[in-house]
Parts: structure tokens; C-alpha cells; sequence
């Protein structure tokens, strides 16, 4: 089974989007009232003895209960059930077609995540983050069956294709990495089409392992070492027809930081992949040399198909406003050019 573009986007916008009803409702809870009574189990009384009688004190109990929820807190909470809906919804669609088996299991979890939200249960003491763990830990088996339709598709996709070589890849064995990464780029064909969540300078250093007759495109979400790399970059161009990047963020502000999010929590791009007219390697990390080999991760080199340039090509040619339309949020799109066959024109 394939996943559209489309649905890969939805759910890398819904993975988003969890995160904000994450932190919502932290603050729903921790805005929450709560009020405590002691509630009598047994009453006092009086026990007749040799010497007289005994008086017994009264029984209690701590009972908490709900306060009254002020007008901000009541939109808080209307607000946050009409987002949890939505993105239930949303995901539900997505998860019928690639995942029915977990439907059941993902339901469950949204059912009883509405009750935590709706008060449906009391407080368990004055301490009301208990509620806010018992809410995220239901919210989040959703947002696992979710994000695991990526695993299914991938390991789906793979099956398809031809796989050529396969390396796991283990933390400390970068040396490992270098060798056959340098190893599959020296038998790329063709021009080469790069999905690269974030790449350096080093970036270019491997990449600089390809034939001299591969021109080269990149999507990514950022350059880092920006200096380095656009030096790199410069150095790289005069040696092979073409070096292109298009850079996808989001928004920054008057120093160039990333507002509302840090930049590792709201990527872009999501794959570390490179395509050629003979070849697919998915790196399973980024292209770095801080990266490779600081994880465990496995690369996969398989046989080039149709489809993966035809995904590459509806991004690559995509407008800031559709990114936005899909991200939801303001996006800057950066292209560098650089390269022998860019020079002459």
C-alpha cells in the first residue's frame, strides 16, 4: 500500500498540531478548581464501659470535587474538546485506510480522553496534573497508532522495491557510516534529488563523493553552519553541472531564530533520503557528520522507482503559499544556485 503526498503531509501536520493540544491542556488542567470537603463515614458515639462511657470521635474522609469554572477556563475547556475532535477526526480517516486493525484500540483512547477533558472523573486530590498525565497518556497511545502508519508504509514501500544493500548502522560506528555511504554515492547515475531534514558543511563533504557529471537538488529544512556551508557549496559548484537548495522555514524573527518553536520540534522535512536514476538511499539519519554513527540507525540502498522523482518534483516546484496551506503556518522558501551549468547563464 502507498501513502499519497498528500496524507504524509496531513499526518506530519497533525503531529503538529498534537503537540499544541498537548499544551493546551496542561494549562486546562493546572487552571482547574478544585474544591475539598470532609465527609463524615461514621458519626461519634458513645460506648458504655465498667467505668463509664467512651465518647468516640466522628469518622472522615477528604472528598474533592470540581469547582466552578470561570468564563476563560469554560473556552479553554470548549475549545480544547473542538481540537481534540478535530484532529480525532482527521486522523481517524488516515488510520481506517493504512491501520483498521488499531481503530478500535484508537477509539477507545479518544473516548476515554473526551471523558478526562469533559470532567467526567473527579479530582483525585488537590494536585490536578494527575488528571492532565491520565489525559496525555491516553492522547498519546493515539498519537502512536498515528505516527506508526509511517513505519508500516515505509517497511510496505521497501517490500516493493528491490532493496540492493542494507547496513545497520550502530552508535559509535560513524567510520562505518562514512565507508558505505562513500561507497553507494561513488555508484549513483544520473541527476541526484535530495530530501535532507538538516545538512553543514559536511553535508557537501559527502555528498562530494558523487560522479562530477551528477547535478544536484536539495529540499531542506535548514542550513546550519551557515558560513561553512555556503563556502562548501561555492567550492562544490565549480566542480559538477549544478548545485541547487531550496531551503523550507518557518517563521523567524529580526535575529533569524525560530518563533513560538524550536526548530527540532517543527521541521519541515521529514525524510533523509536521496534519489537517483538508478538508485534510492534512505540515509535513516541526517547526512551529517555530527549525525551518522551518534544513533543507531539503518541505511537502505534500493532500486530507483518513477514515483520517488515524481514526489520530489511536486515539492521541489511547490509555492511558499501552498507550504503554508499545508503547514499552517508562515513559510519562507530559499533558493541557493549554484554550478558550472548556472554560471553560463
Amino acid at each position: 500500500m502507498k501513502m499519497s503526498q498528500t496524507n504524509q503531509e496531513k499526518i506530519e501536520r497533525l503531529n503538529f498540531e498534537a503537540k499544541e493540544i498537548i499544551g493546551l491542556s496542561e494549562i486546562f488542567f493546572s487552571s482547574l478548581p478544585i474544591q475539598t470537603e470532609n465527609q463524615i463515614i461514621s458519626t461519634g458515639s458513645s460506648i458504655p464501659t465498667l467505668d463509664g462511657y467512651i465518647n468516640t470521635e466522628p469518622n472522615y474522609v477528604k472528598r474533592y470535587s470540581w469547582g466552578k469554572l470561570s468564563a476563560e477556563v469554560s473556552e479553554m475547556k470548549i475549545e480544547l474538546l473542538r481540537k481534540y475532535d478535530l484532529w480525532y477526526e482527521t486522523s481517524r480517516f488516515i488510520i481506517r485506510e493504512f491501520l483498521s486493525d488499531r481503530l478500535a484500540a484508537f477509539d477507545e483512547s479518544h473516548k476515554e480522553g473526551r471523558e478526562y477533558i469533559r470532567l467526567d472523573y473527579p479530582p483525585y486530590s488537590t494536585d490536578n496534573t494527575e488528571l492532565f498525565y491520565k489525559f496525555r497518556e491516553h492522547f498519546n497511545i493515539e498519537r502512536n497508532i498515528l505516527s506508526s502508519i509511517f513505519s508500516v508504509v515505509e517497511d510496505n514501500e521497501k517490500t516493493n522495491k528491490k532493496i540492493l544493500q542494507e547496513e545497520s548502522i550502530g552508535v559509535g560506528q560513524k567510520l562505518k557510516a562514512d565507508r558505505v555511504i562513500n561507497e553507494w554515492l561513488k555508484e549513483v547515475k544520473g541527476s541526484v534529488l535530495c530530501w535532507l531534514d538538516y545538512i553543514d558543511e559536511t553535508t557537501l563533504s559527502y555528498l562530494n563523493n558523487l560522479p562530477r557529471t551528477c547535478a544536484i537538488q536539495i529540499i531542506t529544512s535548514e542550513i546550519q553552519n551557515r558560513d561553512r556551508f555556503m563556502k562548501e557549496a561555492s567550492k562544490l559548484g565549480k566542480r559538477i553541472p549544478k548545485l541547487e537548495i531550496k531551503e523550507v522555514r518557518g517563521p523567524r524573527n529580526s535575529l533569524g531564530e525560530s518563533q513560538d518553536f524550536s526548530e527540532k520540534e517543527r521541521a519541515i522535512i521529514h525524510k533523509r533520503k536521496l534519489v537517483s536514476n538508478n538508485t534510492t538511499i534512505d540515509f535513516g539519519t541526517d547526512l551529517k557528520s555530527s549525525a551518522l554513527g551518534n544513533t543507531k540507525h539503518d541505511m537502505v540502498r534500493m532500486e530507483a522507482v518513477p514515483s520517488d522523482r515524481e514526489l520530489f518534483d511536486e515539492e521541489w516546484n511547490r509555492s511558499e503559499s501552498e507550504w503554508e496551506r499545508i503547514e499552517g503556518i508562515s513559510i519562507k522558501v530559499t533558493h541557493h544556485k549554484y554550478g558550472r551549468e548556472l554560471n553560463k547563464n
